[in-house]
């Protein structure tokens, strides 16, 4: 197609891209490098290094750099520059000839120096932020705890009226911020891939009354009524994590009232047996 203007073509894109390309002979030693493959490594072709004068392989082998034909980008290797430390990843194919006879090696290095000190950068940063919300939480779920039991003391031994709307008042603050406090926490369990789910036998129905006395509080003077539609026939006791549970209801519970002016909310729970 281009005629005699080919070579020149390939030797514009050999000097042109932005990516390394390296060709070894058969004993691995350096033959050809093109200029961003010199920028990246620091090779000199003159000089016919050998691999390992360029490569600080690690926990690679030699074998494992010559023996990466595929194309795919899965199947590129992370190695370390030796002469500056530069990580780059490295692809390797063999060249045969009319004869199928092997006569070369063309490497093809990526330099992700950048991209692995910024994704080093994001982990550093993602693991100070979960220590930090794991530490926060645990500290202020303490005195909001105190709270809770110094408030409920008083809502038990208190007689006087507008006291004990005072204290109720209290009570259900501190349980929503309790609450934002535990999903802050779970947020940042989730995070780091360590939240669990715990399956333990509970009591239908005093999971069901705990929802009914935290979503009628949040109702307060709205015209709203709470329904909790149940079969009849729903086990008395279930298998599951009724804490994770509550808090998924809960939540969407909390959002009906939040949007709903008036009228009614209901809470409708089916089930199917399984074996």
């Amino acid at each position: 197609l281009f005629g005699s203007s080919s070579q020149n073509l390939f030797d514009t894109i050999y000097s042109f891209v932005d990516i390394g390309i390296l060709v070894f002979d058969i004993d691995r030693r350096l033959l050809f490098i093109n200029p961003y493959g010199y920028k990246v490594t620091l090779a000199e072709s003159e000089q016919h290094p050998g691999v390992l004068d360029i490569f600080d392989l690690d926990d690679n082998s030699e074998d494992d750099l010559f023996s990466n034909n595929k194309s795919s980008e899965d199947n590129e290797i992370r190695v370390k520059i030796r002469s500056n430390g530069r990580i780059c990843k490295v692809k390797t194919s063999l060249a045969v000839d009319k004869h199928n006879k092997p006569y070369c090696y063309l490497m093809v290095v990526r330099d992700v120096t950048k991209e692995e000190q910024v994704l080093d950068q994001l982990q550093a940063a993602n693991s100070a932020k979960n220590f930090f919300l794991t530490s926060m939480s645990h500290e202020i779920r303490t005195p909001i705890n105190a709270i809770l039991g110094m408030n409920e003391m008083i809502l038990r031994e208190n007689q006087d009226e507008n006291i004990n709307d005072y204290a109720t008042d209290a009570k259900n603050a501190a349980e929503t911020l309790l609450m934002l406090v535990n999903d802050v926490l779970d947020f940042s369990k989730i995070d780091s891939g360590k939240m669990e789910i715990f399956e333990t036998p509970y009591a239908v129905r005093d999971l069901l009354d705990d929802l009914s006395n935290l979503v009628n509080s949040r109702i307060g003077t709205k015209d709203l009524e709470f329904i909790v539609d149940v079969p009849h026939d729903l086990p008395v006791e279930l298998i599951g994590d009724n804490i994770r549970i509550q808090q998924i209801l809960l939540n969407l519970l909390t959002n009906a009232v939040k949007f709903t002016q008036r009228g009614k909310i209901v809470l409708k729970i089916r089930f199917e047996k399984t074996d």
